[in-house]
C-alpha cells in the first residue's frame, strides 16, 4: 500500500468517525444541569440558589439546583426579589394560576 492510499484510508476513517460522533443522540440532556439562575434572599434562610417557577396564593415556587421544589411566602422574600417576581408574573396569573 502506498503512502497516498494509507493517507486516504485514514482520512476516510476520520470523516466516518466524525459523522458517527456528531449524529449521536443522548437520552439524557447534559445541558439540563445548569446552575440556578438566581440567588434568592428569604427571611430566616441563607440565600437560596433556584429558578423561579410561579407565584400562587402569595407563595413563590422555585426549583433548586437538584430539581427539588421549594416554596416560600412571598412576603418572606427580599424587596428586590419581590420586584423580580412581580415583573415575571402577569397580573392575571398572580392569584389564579
Amino acid at each position: 500500500m502506498t503512502f497516498i492510499k494509507v493517507a486516504r484510508a485514514f482520512s476516510l476513517l476520520a470523516i466516518v468517525t466524525a459523522i458517527q460522533i456528531t449524529s449521536l443522540t443522548y437520552a439524557h440532556d447534559p445541558s439540563a444541569h445548569t446552575l440556578p439562575a438566581k440567588e434568592w434572599q428569604i427571611t430566616g434562610e441563607t440565600s437560596v440558589a433556584a429558578n423561579f417557577i410561579k407565584l400562587k396564593d402569595d407563595r413563590i415556587y422555585l426549583t433548586g439546583s437538584h430539581h427539588q421544589l421549594l416554596s416560600f411566602n412571598f412576603s418572606d422574600s427580599s424587596a428586590n426579589d419581590q420586584t423580580y417576581i412581580l415583573e415575571k408574573t402577569p397580573i392575571f396569573k398572580r392569584s389564579t394560576s
